[in-house]
């Protein structure tokens, strides 16, 4: 089995691609991808996420998802900041987000 994870932190965001075996027990990683997107630029000042960082996040995304395209990946887990939880405007964030992984 093959799986995915995306982890879309404050500064970076983190792609791994991992072969699963051995009843769950043992991981084998097939693809590892750090990229700094500062999602989190200005958030603990304005209390909102930059509309450009998320507009870099999601580009970002769109990337990781043609990569992960490329491998027979049987379930993408993700999992977001808490600069993304405690923004004001993580609705914004979370529209966009909902559109990426409908259309992608």
């Amino acid at each position: 089995m093959i799986r995915a994870s995306i982890d879309i932190g404050t500064n970076s965001v983190r792609l791994l691609i991992a072969e699963i075996y051995d009843n769950n027990m043992k991981l084998k990683t097939l693809l590892k991808q750090v990229d700094i997107v500062r999602l989190g630029e200005g958030v603990d000042k304005n209390k909102n996420l930059n509309l450009k960082a998320i507009d870099r996040c999601i580009n970002k995304l769109k990337e990781y998802k043609k990569i992960i395209n490329s491998f027979e990946v049987d379930n993408i887990n993700i999992i977001a900041t808490s600069a993304v939880r405690d923004a004001q405007n993580r609705e914004i964030f979370a529209r966009r987000f909902k559109y990426w992984r409908r259309k992608h």
